[in-house]
């Protein structure tokens, strides 16, 4: 590659974006205990040098901390600018030289306590209007820095795609301005509950993103936006959130 896979696509502070639309596997491992050594040292010695190695960057490796499987969830982000590395990316993997040796201990079961409880994975697709991962520069190397990931379920297609409308059009825009600031918007293609969309903020602290939703819910411009007849059917069944925190291996 002509650029490192760990800088690959990323957007910085300067506003600069790139023009591939990426699409993004998002992997979410239940660990069996807290603190899980193999699954840790598969993803910092094998999964990220290894995907970066197939154009897959930069990947981010996450640990639940509140909400959903919180302290048991492991998270690994894979953006691609194309399908195809992610959709049979573990044949890939498997033909790459030394990577069966290097992840015997993760793929198998040793003494009877398997790495991982449940593996399940989401291909998404970047906004059109949003293309992208997003890593302020601020928050590069911030050791207090958090992520936050929602999911908005839709009822109906026409609901999914004028939610996906609104972010674009006007609702990213107003939440960059209040310190919410995006790593990725996205639309779910394979996966569950769908039709639906994902989406990941980063944080300079716990601190900020209250200081951010306290700013955010007081603003009349953001209940005239909510109200504005046009996104009336922008409906969303079920939202999923859940605040990570990043591995030392993550590259986002």
């Amino acid at each position: 590659m002509s650029t490192s896979a760990a800088n690959a696509g990323v957007n910085f502070a300067d506003g600069s974006r790139p023009a591939a639309r990426y699409f993004l596997l998002w992997q979410f491992r239940r660990t069996m205990h807290v603190f899980n050594d193999t699954t840790d040292k598969y993803f910092s010695d094998v999964l990220v040098p290894y995907v970066n190695e197939l154009g897959i960057g930069p990947v981010g490796v996450f640990q639940s901390w509140f909400g959903k499987e919180s302290l048991s969830g492991s998270y690994a982000l894979l953006p691609c600018d194309s399908a195809e590395p992610l959709i049979d990316l573990n044949a890939r993997l498997e033909r790459m030289p030394g990577y069966l040796e290097k992840s015997a201990k993760y793929r198998g079961t040793v003494n009877g306590d398997p790495p991982f409880v449940r593996l399940s994975s989401s291909l998404l697709k970047s906004f059109d209007r949003l293309p992208g991962i997003n890593v302020p520069s601020q928050m590069r190397g911030n050791s207090n820095r958090i992520f936050e990931l929602r999911t908005y379920a839709q009822p109906t297609i026409a609901a999914h795609e004028s939610k996906v409308s609104m972010f674009e059009s006007e609702e990213a825009a107003v939440l960059e301005n209040f310190g919410f600031h995006a790593v990725f918007y996205a639309r779910n293609l394979v996966g569950e509950n769908l039709p639906c969309l994902t989406y990941m903020w980063v944080y300079e602290s716990l601190d900020s993103r209250q200081k951010a939703e306290e700013k955010f819910f007081a603003a009349p411009a953001v209940r005239a936006l909510f109200s504005d007849p046009k996104y009336a059917s922008s409906l969303t069944s079920t939202i999923d959130c859940v605040i990570l925190r990043p591995a030392a291996c993550s590259q986002i």
